[in-house]
């Protein structure tokens, strides 16, 4: 069994959002946002034009905020409430040049460029016309435990999803598209929508595919457009949003190259309101794992084939928690369709839907407790022990649903148990331990001690 590292970094997958209600809590931009900060970043450009990211330190009024700026003739577009931190209306062209004057204020704690991010996805052919992942991770036999349950959200940070599509309709719940600043997180693109499908498709429903949790919610957040690209700050706003709005596991296939304090600060406070971050590594191949999986609070999670050999896209080091199938991976696509794609975008929902079952039999665990669960009985692979390709290995899904469910340490549970002894002398010394130390529920056992030798306690 393998233990995680203390401060290791989890990969997280970007899904989109769901749904018609408008957000009522933090997680949404407050105020409204003029057109140039909705702009699409300029070719060649790595953030989002005419627009920069700002915390004033702790103690500065909102007055003492907009002063500072009218200084400077800039104006205050919106807010990400949860963090405090300004969307600031900058000349386009110089977001660099005002960065770099408001961070020697001493009144503002940072200023950084709002960053693209990119749905993590390799274009690949149709050379399987079967699901292998399901399989690799042993999820059949899982599903022999639990097929999950219906209380469980996922959140699909993305493109958003395909709202209509029939094995997925039924399982959606209300989100919110940040890219379009609307109710509506429909997928224009189709990346969100083969996300959720690996992480919780409707199941045992005679079409299409299967998903993780069969049982479990989707609930899209859009953060990402019809290109795939999108913004730190919208990815920010859908963390919170997420989490803030009952989802328990948080899927981001998405990443970025660039450190962002706000985006870190969203998957903080999310992880320390309880939500599992779950987020796909990157796709360059190389040693350096993208944000947000990054973040010490996200699991990062690298890509595997179908002979559970690391993906050669699949990006590396001391960041990577566990892996999981990301290569010719079938799943559900916008417009009622089915289809084959690759990246570790792939790989991080197969983690998240195996999240959902081991929520479905041990309902009231800490993320840390599920994260741990996934951790220490992943399939070793790669170098003994943890290694930067794949983590603490290839999860395997019907050992991590077992580990979570309460059970007897015995072959069978038996009605009774009978000691041979005479009137004086017990059996040989021995002790009977009732339980496997799952992290939740309890098993009950009624004991009759009526000989001297035999004591019963609790644990």
């Amino acid at each position: 069994m393998k233990r995680r590292l203390v401060g290791l970094s989890l990969v997280v997958l970007l899904l989109w959002a769901v749904g018609s209600a408008s957000p009522a809590s933090s997680g949404r931009r407050s105020g409204h946002e003029s057109a140039v900060s909705r702009q699409e970043a300029l070719p060649g450009s790595d953030h989002r034009p005419g627009v920069v990211l700002v915390k004033f330190r702790t103690g500065i009024s909102a007055k003492q905020a907009t002063d500072l700026l009218d200084v400077s003739g800039l104006a205050i577009l919106g807010e990400i409430a949860d963090l405090r931190v300004q969307r600031v209306a900058v000349p386009p062209g110089r977001e660099q040049a005002m960065v770099d004057l408001l961070t020697q204020d001493p009144r503002v704690e940072y200023a950084e460029l709002d960053h693209l991010v990119h749905a993590t996805i390799i274009p690949n052919d149709t050379s399987y016309d079967v699901q292998w992942g399901p399989s690799k991770i042993k999820a059949p036999a899982a599903w022999d435990v639990s097929t999950g349950g219906s209380d469980t959200i996922i959140a699909i940070l993305d493109t958003g999803v395909d709202l209509n599509h029939p094995d997925l309709k039924d399982k959606i719940v209300p989100g919110w598209d940040f890219a379009n600043d609307d109710p509506t997180p429909q997928d224009d693109h189709e990346h969100g929508t083969h996300v959720a499908g690996i992480a919780a498709a409707e199941t045992n429903n005679g079409i299409g595919v299967a998903g993780i949790s069969w049982q479990a919610r989707i609930m899209p957040v859009k953060v990402l457009d019809e290109n795939g690209d999108g913004f730190y700050s919208h990815v920010a706003e859908g963390v919170l949003y997420a989490c803030n709005h009952g989802a328990q596991i948080i899927n981001l296939s998405l990443g970025g190259s660039t450190y962002s304090p706000t985006l870190e600060d969203a998957v903080e406070q999310a992880y320390a309101d309880g939500c599992l971050i779950v987020a796909a590594a990157g796709n360059g191949g190389g040693d350096f794992v993208d944000y947000p999986a990054r973040f010490p609070d996200a699991m990062a999670v690298a890509a595997t084939d179908q002979s559970d050999a690391r993906a050669g896209f699949s990006d590396y080091g001391p960041e990577v928690e566990v892996a999981a199938p990301g290569v010719n991976i079938y799943s559900t696509l916008w417009n009622d369709k089915y289809g084959w794609k690759s990246g570790t975008s792939m790989a991080a929902p197969h983690v998240a839907g195996q999240a959902a079952l081991i929520w479905s039999v041990c309902p009231d665990p800490t993320n840390e407790e599920v994260r741990s669960i996934i951790d220490s009985t992943a399939d070793d692979r790669g170098a003994s022990g943890w290694d930067a390709y794949y983590g603490y290995g290839r999860i395997n899904a019907v050992d991590a649903v077992q580990a979570a469910t309460p059970a007897l340490t015995l072959p069978q549970s038996p009605e009774q148990m009978i000691f041979l002894a005479d009137e004086n002398t017990g059996p040989w010394p021995q002790r009977l331990l009732i339980g496997n130390d799952a992290p939740c529920a309890s098993l009950s056992w009624d004991v009759t001690a009526d000989a001297d030798w035999l004591d019963t306690d609790p644990y």
